[in-house]
């Protein structure tokens, strides 16, 4: 044999097992974009859940900090809800915490701020409080902060 006839005896791969076909490539292209589809249909929802949580981890954090600030100075502590400004926040202390836009801010107490008629809640320096709930929603989920009155803790509740 010849050294260059060896190599002309090996046979090529045929073009069918060598790749892909235009077929299986188009198969795997559709699949890719179903699957695009549907993560991309669940983020905006995911969005909407965690801004509802972030915003409602802020509240809760608030809250604590004026039972504690209740508590540590033995002195009512009030926290305010100014609807026009879209915060609510802790006046002696000048902290506020912006409401977000998308989410709607509902405050239920039991008192009432000195100077108008705007719910507000009240931590007194045993512990209690006015009681109250706050409510932030985002069309048809919701977050609830519960406050009890005998004292002052706070529960987050969360519905659908």
């Amino acid at each position: 044999m010849r050294a260059g006839q060896g190599a002309a005896r090996r046979r090529r791969p045929s073009a069918a097992v060598a790749g892909f076909t235009l077929i299986e490539m188009l198969i795997v292209l559709v699949i890719l974009a179903a699957a695009t589809g549907v993560v991309g249909l669940a983020v905006p929802e995911w969005r909407a859940r965690s801004a509802l949580r972030e915003a409602g981890a802020g509240l809760e954090r608030l809250l604590a900090q004026a039972r504690d600030t209740a508590l540590r100075r033995q002195v009512p502590v009030l926290v305010r809800f100014d609807p026009e400004d879209r915060r609510i926040g802790i006046p002696v202390l000048g902290r506020w915490q912006a409401v977000p836009a998308g989410l709607d801010l509902t405050l239920t107490g039991a008192a009432i701020e000195p100077d108008g008629d705007t719910p507000a809640l009240l931590f007194l320096g045993d512990g209690s409080s006015s009681g109250g709930f706050l409510t932030l929603s985002r069309g048809e989920r919701r977050l609830t902060l519960r406050v009890a009155w005998l004292t002052g803790a706070v529960r987050q509740e969360t519905s659908p």
